[in-house]
């Protein structure tokens, strides 16, 4: 997120820090970056204030810590406290603790072609892991559905009158409805090809997209594990080539289902907050453009 929290103040996540894994050297200060979370730098802890609008699944980061258990070093797994927890609420917000590295996102445009395979040979790793953990399974079904539905209702209503972001977003969303229905439609038809193809799942990241790769001096890490579940290869393999590169040799109808999937979640996530949200800051702003990305017309 680019604005600190109103929930949660910075003296808790501090008293959290300091009591559960040690003492803090330096300024706990926040860093505005991404959209699913609060970030905050704290010496040599990066403290994250999980925002997951669709749940959040604890079992995620303990597969995270699995893994780096396992031998995979380039998993940027959470540290597990003094009492062995993982994860920890303050004013009901999950929060999770990692150690800080120097580290910056990956760009596509600064990829080599090695260093593209060498990213790909981490996230193959993660599909060939042997390590046993609890995770939610790819049942392909839209977790979204609900909202899916709420956003189609809002645009069979009248634009709303007063002006604001909810008007805007009807005014962007009313030309786009058949087109928004017809990869719904799409969608559904390729989530029955793949429950039926009957393939073997494997430890997926989620999102292994160009934000969640850090690049250190000594490689890459693979960090946010919030969305990994047991998959198909592919679920990783659409990030990677959306975000980055061609990936491996990929089945057509997996990574058509995880296409028109990704931007069915994204405009209809967008479209709950401009509904819900009545804020107009530097946020807001930022998610407006990225919502008309994936607009045809826009």
């Amino acid at each position: 997120m680019l604005l600190p929290p109103d929930h949660v103040h910075p003296a808790k996540l501090r008293e959290l820090v300091e009591s559960q894994y040690g003492p803090v050297h330096g300024p706990f200060e926040f860093q505005p970056l991404g959209e699913d979370s609060w970030a905050f730098r704290a010496g040599d802890y990066w403290v994250s204030v999980r925002r997951d609008l669709r749940g959040h699944h604890p079992e995620a980061y303990r597969a995270a810590t699995a893994l780096a258990a396992s031998g995979l070093s380039a998993v940027l797994a959470p540290l597990k406290s003094g009492d062995g927890n993982i994860l920890h609420a303050v004013n009901e917000s999950p929060v999770i603790v990692f150690p800080y590295v120097e580290a910056r996102q990956t760009h596509r445009d600064e990829l080599s072609t090695e260093e593209l395979e060498r990213i790909i040979g981490l996230v193959r790793a993660v599909h060939e892991s042997k390590v046993k953990v609890e995770l939610p399974v790819e049942d392909f079904r839209l977790g979204f559905e609900a909202e899916l539905r709420d956003t189609f209702d809002f645009l069979h209503h009248d634009e709303p009158c007063d002006s604001g972001y909810p008007q805007r977003l009807h005014r962007l969303l009313q030309p786009q409805r058949e087109h928004l229905a017809q990869l719904w439609r799409e969608n559904t038809a390729l989530a029955e090809k793949c429950m039926r193809n009957g393939a073997a799942f494997v430890v997926t990241h989620g999102e292994p997209s160009a934000p969640n790769i850090l690049r250190t001096s000594e490689g890459f890490l693979l960090a946010d594990w919030g969305g990994a579940m047991l998959g198909p290869p592919e679920r990783d393999w659409f990030q990677v080539r959306r975000t980055l590169g061609p990936p491996p040799g990929c089945r057509d109808e997996f990574m058509d289902f995880y296409a028109t999937k990704w931007i069915l979640s994204e405009v209809c996530e967008y479209a709950t907050i401009f509904r819900e949200t009545p804020a107009d800051d530097e946020q807001m702003a930022a998610m407006w453009k990225k919502l008309m990305g994936y607009i045809p017309t826009a």
